[in-house]
């Protein structure tokens, strides 16, 4: 896993901008290191004619019991203090970067508040006498690391006034837990919601919303001016809540009479049931995305860039490039997915343009299947698998009702398959079948079992 220090340049780009002084928003991630010790990082921003951040931040830690310590942490002298490049008001990051040892297991609230909110801000009551409060949980545990969810995608500020706009934070869990996100209040004193927020205006055709699939904010903004709101990521392992995680964050909707970024071939994209936008990617097999943008203003440069967790899966072979011309800008996604890469669960790529100004944000859901036909499916079946990792013998382990026909394959994690045993005959009660993994080479395979009721696959590490 990779050290949350590393976490830091995807949030170098995250901006928040005031046309006042005070604070404009930020996060904190967790990441367990082990033996009760997490590193715990802050990420916060102000406006360059705000008032000083102090070099310093205190950071509140609540415990199981009421048990609850400050720490004093001193911010990154070298990240901190930059300005965000490509934006048009001076803004700085700053980050506080911590180890702590939390002293027992259980549900810990990591928060940081602090003085004050941009009084410009139109969908709070008194927003200049609200402070920002920033706050993350995660619930510990001596069996299972848990490190918090950071958000892949930096945040988006600057939108067009009445034209349909999208964001994707895109969180993402290192550990592989389920994250469900939604808009929620932002936080103040005593961690109380802030008075009188409300969702920021909207064309009633469009109103400010997050979709609970991709995880895309979707806004046609009415009304200039400066709104704020919070996405908040719940985190949930095994059915079971884990923690969350908050980015407050400010947007800014201003005149578009500079124009704005197009996307000129998005048609080309098939789209689910639930119009998203969505491929099915056979494993094993390459492919690519090639998307055109372009400017409504024919003297503006476009950039554009794609964010996923599939750049985070080890040795993935995922890649993105950008060619931008006189006239356009071309972005092209590649990937292989391996045979170990195939769940039921979609992948999540976001595509942005950026004019260094506005931006906006494409999902595309990846459904990765086998490339052999087979989808996971439960058997039924309570099957498992031992010793993993395994060295001269493996056993698959059927407690099978009704009897079923099976069928066992292996793949390298490659995708070539390597062995596979037809028309299996199970009984009632248990059954074991054995594997001679001492003829296969060291590494990861997968396990396809297919029956009549359908497919489920197990990964094995073969050892020497």
């Amino acid at each position: 896993m990779k050290k949350i220090i590393l976490f830091v340049c995807f949030f170098t780009s995250l901006t928040f901008v005031a046309q006042a002084t005070h604070l404009m928003g930020g996060d904190i991630t967790i990441q367990d290191l082990g033996n009760k010790e997490y590193q715990v990082v802050l990420v916060a921003y102000r406006d360059t004619v705000g008032v000083q951040m102090t070099p310093s931040a205190i950071m509140e830690y609540k415990g199981p019991n009421g048990q609850t310590f400050t720490t004093n942490t001193l911010y990154h002298q070298i990240i901190s203090g930059n300005l965000l490049p490509m934006y048009p008001y001076g803004v700085e990051i700053y980050v506080f970067i911590d180890t702590v040892t939390l002293p027992t297991y259980g549900q810990w609230d990591v928060s940081w508040i602090n003085c004050c909110r941009n009084g410009a801000i139109q969908n709070l009551s008194t927003p200049l006498n609200e402070n920002m409060l920033l706050t993350t949980t995660i619930v510990t545990d001596s069996l299972a690391p848990n490190s918090s969810p950071f958000f892949l995608v930096p945040a988006a500020i600057f939108l067009p006034q009445n034209t349909p706009w999208q964001y994707n934070p895109l969180p993402f869990d290192p550990d592989g837990d389920s994250l469900y996100w939604s808009i929620d209040v932002p936080l103040g004193s005593n961690g109380q919601p802030c008075a009188g927020y409300v969702d920021p205006s909207s064309d009633t055709s469009n109103v400010f919303s997050i979709d609970p699939i991709t995880g895309t904010i979707s806004w046609t903004a009415d009304m200039l001016g400066n709104f704020v709101a919070s996405v908040l990521v719940d985190q949930y392992r095994n059915g079971i809540w884990v923690g969350e995680i908050r980015r407050d964050m400010q947007f800014i909707v201003v005149n578009p009479n500079l124009g704005f970024p197009l996307w000129n071939n998005l048609n080309i994209l098939p789209r689910d049931a639930n119009n998203n936008f969505a491929l099915d990617v056979p494993a094993g097999i390459p492919f690519s995305i090639e998307l055109i943008t372009s400017h409504s203003s024919s003297n503006k440069t476009v950039y554009m860039g794609a964010f996923s967790e599939v750049f985070e899966i080890p040795q993935s072979n995922a890649s993105f490039t950008e060619t931008r011309t006189n006239v356009n800008t071309k972005g092209v996604f590649s990937w292989e997915p391996r045979i170990t890469d195939v769940r039921k669960k979609p992948y999540s790529v976001v595509f942005r343009v950026s004019d260094g100004f506005f931006t906006d944000d494409k999902s595309v859901l990846l459904n990765v299947n086998s490339s052999i036909g087979l989808e996971e499916k439960d058997l039924g079946t309570g099957l498992k698998m031992y010793p993993n990792p395994a060295s001269k013998r493996a056993f698959i382990e059927i407690n099978d009702v009704p009897e079923q026909r099976i069928s066992v394959e292996v793949y390298a994690i490659n995708g070539q398959k390597i062995e596979e045993q037809k028309d299996i005959q199970t009984a009632k009660g248990l059954n074991v079948f054995a594997l001679n993994t001492d003829l296969w080479k060291p590494g990861m395979y997968v396990i396809h079992v297919s029956g009549t009721k359908g497919v489920t696959f197990r990964e094995i590490l073969v050892i020497e």
